[in-house]
């Protein structure tokens, strides 16, 4: 883009989110090495809020400005990125608690589809389906929760975590979205309808280490079209 003129966006048709990549990044102050804005805390990015109309972003100096001029018409493979349909499948590991839950509710929670609900925010998706159950009315300890964990409330609809979640939780989790599958949870929006397919930790070792090949390939790929050095391939 030369200056002065209007990046225009359309209304997203799939997904849930749209992205822009700067090269030189934005000069803002890292909050713990990141440039990210948690609104939620208030922190990060530009004093912590979202953008206004008005504001301006001083973009930093770079090695690979002349990418957007040459590399026009480029874009990522259909299979890099796959849209995200009405029906969403994620892949899943049994949770530290599954055992908390008798077989029938198991059961019900690896068969049915469950429909995102409006409350959902960047802390976690709120799901909304037949009540999961728990056979186990012990309480629980609070414990680390991570990218994924899936909690079941005492009203029994799951909540899967995402980027924004807290560090500890106290309800119980029936299982654990893989790694691998952690960016299609991220473009879910409400209305949609998810589904958790049990996998085993080997499958899910895989599955990361095919996205992280992927991932490498797709680096070496820009450094090699456009003949960036070292530091310049550092930024992607």
């Amino acid at each position: 883009m030369a200056a002065g003129e209007v990046l225009s966006l359309e209304a997203i048709e799939r997904g849930g989110r749209t992205y822009l990549a700067v090269a030189g990044g934005l000069v803002v102050t890292l909050v713990m090495g990141s440039a990210s804005t948690a609104v939620t805390a208030g922190f990060g990015g530009v004093d912590g809020r979202p953008l206004r109309a008005g504001d301006q972003l001083e973009i930093g100096a770079s090695k690979i400005d002349s990418i957007p001029s040459a590399g026009r018409g480029w874009s990522l493979s259909w299979g890099w990125t796959p849209p995200v349909e009405e029906r969403v499948v994620v892949r899943a590991l049994e949770g530290p608690q599954h055992g908390w839950f008798d077989e029938a509710m198991r059961e019900r929670f690896w068969g049915a589809e469950f429909q995102v609900t409006p409350k959902s925010n960047r802390m976690g998706l709120r799901l909304q389906g037949d009540p999961i159950g728990r056979s186990d009315a012990r309480e629980m300890i609070s414990e680390a929760v991570t990218f994924g964990s899936v909690q079941i409330p005492p009203d029994g609809h799951p909540i899967v975590l995402l980027a924004d979640r807290q560090t500890l939780g106290g309800y119980p989790k029936i299982a654990s979205v893989i790694s691998a599958d952690w960016s299609r949870l991220g473009r879910v929006m409400p209305g949609l309808r998810l589904r958790f397919e049990r996998v085993s930790l080997q499958e899910a070792q895989y599955r990361r280490e095919r996205w992280e090949k992927n991932l490498a390939a797709t680096r070496a790929g820009l450094r090699q079209k456009y003949l960036l050095d070292d530091e310049a391939g550092s930024q992607l």
